[in-house]
């Protein structure tokens, strides 16, 4: 399709020039900008809003023209194109244009990670649903032909058995790796919950594809939940090798690099991880005593790593079987199933006894409750031999026996598991007639709302014969219901013990002891309120959801597991862990590279003033605010510039680019290149202190009528926001101003307003505000930091600066240089470097505070008395000797706050005066500076209102609000950050 034929299908293009003045200037193509940058940034196609042919793509919606799905150029990749397209490398074609006029026609792919989750979300049109055999087939029968004919008929079945589910909501259109979560079953009980509540707390970072066999009542819920769905037949539980190929078949299209295995069952796909270079963590929740032998010899062949959810099942596989893996202990979280899904063990219309409906046997038991002060005595769990109902029926009978004044009425809610044993509800109803219990127990079998039952019950009874962590007992226990259990039945007794909750561990299978212990704990309100704190406690510490999807998270972070020894010892996670937000978006750390200026220190002050001026980016104040970068995330070196960005490789995912900004958004800089740079890697990247620059004019209004922004720095803003490590904004800009002018071109939602890192410098002052109001009444030292000759609008300023400092006596410099290069010429001594013209402007700037001095005598008195610094330490202790620092350079002004010396920043445009407002760094314009002013007239309090305490509140609101930044784009802080933001 030629342009031609877009256009006259579609396209407005003088509209589409009116409507967007910036590309007018940039001199592209209006339907290329249109379809390359238009459609990301929400533009329309040239005609206004409104207008019936007006269109604008928003989100992921497709867009079809004669037949044609135009959509993939939404997330067009010129680099892969070419990668993958050589005929179009070696040929004239740019691939933007190879692509519109052939390669759509042709079928070919324009980009790499998203192309499958784009199939995926073509295919489920728009919301979750199963897709057709056709749809799946014509997806991987172009990759079926890559295997041979053996493999194709065992990996068959997965594709014409297997049930896919694509829900488009939660899709996570980004360049990272997914995670395989496996369940073994889709029965509403611990595990295959757990690995719901695991997937859906991973999800929130990372894309997950979850995995299970046949059919299950908790379907619906896994599906309406998760990325994407597969739902494999029950023939491929134990086949490795059919694993195997479905993995490396879905590799092709997507990369997996993690797979969590939740559940021993889960075991055979260990292997399918190791086919295509993932790692694959094991979670073994259940007793081997019960599992086949097959299970037992080879759950480790493939693991990477074994979790074990408690000691208790650690040492019961121990004693079965060595472990050799790196293994590991920590507990589960408290699973949360969906509503409809509450009830612990919940199924079929099964119960032993029928009764009323839920609701109305609830009213029943609140009101006998109520009356007559009754006990309920509760028991959960799916009704057979392992769970114990016979022993629950033994120890209602024991404690009626024992104390028959107790009046109580037992409990069990449940399904009955007729298919596993047969004969046990037989059984149970003739031991409830023998110990004439009928009017004592009820059965109420599954109920939709288990935790009103949790509420209205006064005990619960754990009578399990076997049963690892049981999620009856967490719910129980932070319902503040009290529990009692058998010894070494489950994984509860040790953790009982080991939190003061030994009173409700009894004897194994002891039903009298239980009953007992029951009756003690109904009878005394101080042992029972006692036992209520400390399960809450227990489950606070040991069982948060949040808590265990982070250390699951960080689990999946590591490159080997070879520090684990063998032998299931407790994790010990970074204390940092703790301290991460505990909404769903904490991410984990990647390691951090600064791509900017190169290191200097005071060593390389002896470079000539050429030297420096490269090596400092045009001004020294550049320094200080790497140095600031380096300070809160712990980077000790610069990795390079802009142009060493490593083309994509396995260290680069790893990986993440810390881009410094300055004022990049504007007519003056084209960050084209840096975009060129940017396209060739995959590495996530963050930018810090981003702004734009817009000059006040001689009225000191902003002057917007000459602001502009280069294509080639909005495909630099674009490559930006794709590379950010989560969903989370990635671009740390300066202020509210810069906020808007980014989200009037289309990256709004990928910023966030944090002004410098540089207001962190000193993170050993907390109350720094009052610091500086308390050094506010001294005024014998006054340093200046200087602007240049070439701002006029502060030179009778400056010049009165001056006149402030002139009669001072002492020899040491009072003026502080940051740029341009002849300012650090004349700081040098330099004077034969400096031009003639220069010369003489610099004496006409300066001149007024030397009146009757010479060209020569006025240029060797400012280098008498001028200096700069190429570390942030150094200028931050010549401060030190000074009782007040003014001028109009905004680190000159923030390097003394940070050193506890009072300062004022003259501003003099957008840039500089946002930076003042989001930091609160006391500052005035340049046209509103009172006249005359004398040094006692230099007081902060009284010249502009500072306030020390909102001062110091405000330092506090964005230093956390950049850990949280950091954290989000998974940076760890440095300690001294992270003790400053935490108050420690």
């Amino acid at each position: 399709m030629k342009f031609a034929e877009l256009r006259n299908l579609f396209f407005y293009p003088k509209g589409y020039l009116l409507l967007n003045p910036d590309v007018a200037q940039s001199g592209i193509s209006p339907l290329r900008h249109f379809l390359q940058y238009g459609l990301k940034e929400g533009r329309t196609n040239g005609f206004p809003v409104g207008h019936k042919r007006c269109f604008r793509l928003k989100g992921r919606q497709t867009l079809h023209l004669q037949g044609l799905d135009l959509s993939p150029l939404y997330y067009f990749d010129s680099s892969y194109y070419l990668q993958h397209n050589l005929d179009v490398k070696r040929s004239k074609f740019d691939a933007w244009t190879h692509y519109v006029e052939h390669g759509i026609r042709e079928k070919r792919r324009s980009y790499s990670f998203f192309y499958f989750e784009y199939f995926l979300f073509k295919l489920s049109a728009g919301s979750g649903r199963a897709v057709s055999l056709l749809e799946i087939n014509g997806l991987f029968t172009r990759e079926l032909d890559s295997l041979d004919i053996e493999e194709r008929n065992l990996i068959k079945d997965a594709i014409l058995g297997s049930d896919y589910f694509f829900n488009p909501e939660n899709l996570s259109l980004t360049q990272r790796p997914y995670k395989l979560v496996v369940a073994h079953e889709l029965s509403r009980t611990g595990c295959p919950i757990n690995a719901l509540n695991l997937a859906v707390g991973i999800q929130k970072t990372d894309p997950i594809i979850f995995i299970s066999f046949g059919e299950g009542p908790l379907k619906d819920s896994v599906v309406s939940l998760c990325n994407f769905v597969i739902i494999l037949p029950d023939s491929f539980k134990r086949d490795e090798r059919r694993l195997a190929l479905l993995l490396r078949l879905l590799n092709k299209f997507i990369t997996i690099d993690a797979g969590i295995l939740n559940s021993i069952c889960s075991y055979p796909f260990g292997l399918a991880c190791k086919t295509i270079g993932a790692k694959g963590l094991l979670f073994i929740h259940e007793f081997p005593y019960y599992l086949p032998k097959t299970f037992l010899e080879d759950f480790q062949k493939y693991s990477d790593l074994i979790i074990f959810s408690n000691k208790t099942i650690y040492k019961a596989f121990e004693s079965v079987v060595p472990i050799k893996k790196p293994s590991v202990v920590f507990n589960q979280g408290k699973s949360t199933a969906p509503e409809e899904l509450q009830s612990l063990e919940s199924g079929t219309n099964n119960d032993v006894a029928p009764v009323s409906s839920e609701s109305k046997v609830f009213e029943e038991l609140e009101k006998t409750k109520k009356g007559s002060n009754f006990k309920i005595i509760l028991g959960v769990g799916s009704v057979e031999y392992r769970k114990g109902l016979d022993l629950f029926i033994s120890v209602a009978f024991a404690l009626k026996e024992q104390h028959p004044d107790i009046k109580c009425k037992f409990v069990w809610l449940g399904e009955f598991n007729n298919s596993r044993q047969p004969n046990y509800k037989q059984m149970l109803l003739n031991q409830i007639s023998f110990m004439n219990l009928n009017d004592d127990i009820m059965f109420l079998g599954s109920v939709k709302n288990v935790d009103k039952f949790y509420e209205l019950s006064d005990i619960l009874l754990l009578t399990s014969r076997l049963d690892p962590l049981p999620g009856c007992v967490i719910e129980a226990l932070s319902k503040s219901l009290p529990c009692i259990l058998f010894d070494k039945a489950s994984g509860f007794p040790e953790l009982f013990h080991e939190n003061g909750l030994e009173f409700c561990v009894v004897p194994y299978l002891d039903t009298c002891s239980m009953a007992e212990t029951a009756h003690k704990l109904l009878s005394e309100d101080v042992t029972r309120k006692n036992i209520i704190r400390r399960g809450l406690s227990l489950i606070d510490s040991r069982f948060s959801m949040k808590e265990y999807v982070k250390k699951v998270k960080y689990l999946l972070t590591m490159d080997n597991y070879s520090n684990f020894k063998e032998g299931g010892g407790e994790l010990k996670f970074p204390a940092s862990l703790k301290y991460l937000n505990n909404d769903s978006n904490t991410p984990f750390f990647l390691s951090p590279m600064l791509f900017g200026l190169k290191e200097l220190n005071s060593n390389d002050l002896r470079l000539n003033s050429e030297e420096i001026d490269v090596l400092v980016g045009g001004n020294t104040g550049n320094m200080a605010y790497h140095d600031a970068i380096k300070h809160i995330t712990g980077i000790k070196q610069v990795s390079g510039n802009w142009s060493d960005i490593p083309i994509s490789d396995s260290h680069s995912l790893k990986s993440i680019g810390i881009y410094p900004c300055a004022n990049q958004i504007g007519p003056h800089a084209d960050m084209g290149e840096a975009a060129d740079c940017l396209e060739k890697t995959e590495m996530p990247f963050v930018a810090f202190g981003l702004g734009s620059q817009i000059e006040f004019d001689e009225k000191g209004d902003l002057n917007r009528q000459q602001f502009s922004v280069p294509i080639g720095t909005r495909r630099w803003l674009r490559e930006l926001c794709l590379r950010a490590p989560g969903s989370s904004p990635n671009i740390a800009v300066r202020g509210e101003s810069s906020l808007e002018v980014l989200d009037e071109l289309g990256f709004g939602n990928s910023c966030e307003v944090l002004g410098w890192p540089t207001l962190f410098l000193n993170t050993q002052e907390r109350e720094l505000g009052k610091k500086l109001v308390e050094r506010n009444a001294q005024k014998d030292r006054i340093c200046v930091a200087l602007g240049h000759y070439s701002w006029d609008k502060v030179k009778n300023l400056e010049s009165h600066f001056l006149s402030l400092i002139k009669n001072s006596t002492n020899s040491s410099p009072d003026l502080l240089v940051q740029s341009n290069i002849n300012m650090i010429r004349l700081a040098k001594g330099d004077f034969e470097d400096i031009s003639p013209e220069i010369r003489k402007k610099i004496f006409m700037h300066f001149s007024q505070s030397n009146e009757g001095g010479t060209e020569t005598e006025v240029l060797r008195e400012l280098h008498r008395r001028s200096t700069f610094f190429l570390d942030s330490r150094s200028w931050m202790d010549f401060y030190k000797g000074f009782d007040f620092v003014i001028g109009p350079r905004i680190h000159g002004v923030m390097l003394a706050l940070q050193a506890g010396v009072p300062a004022l920043c003259v501003t003099i445009d957008a840039r500089t005066e946002e930076l003042c407002k989001t930091m609160m760094v006391p500052h005035i314009k340049f046209n509103e500076f009172p006249k005359n002013l004398t040094k006692n007239d230099l007081d902060l309090v009284e010249l502009v209102g500072f306030d020390s305490q909102v001062f110091d509140q405000n330092r506090d609101v964005l230093a956390k609000r950049t850990m949280s930044f950091m954290f989000k784009n998974r940076i760890r802080p440095s300690q001294e950050f992270l003790e400053f933001c935490l108050g420690n």
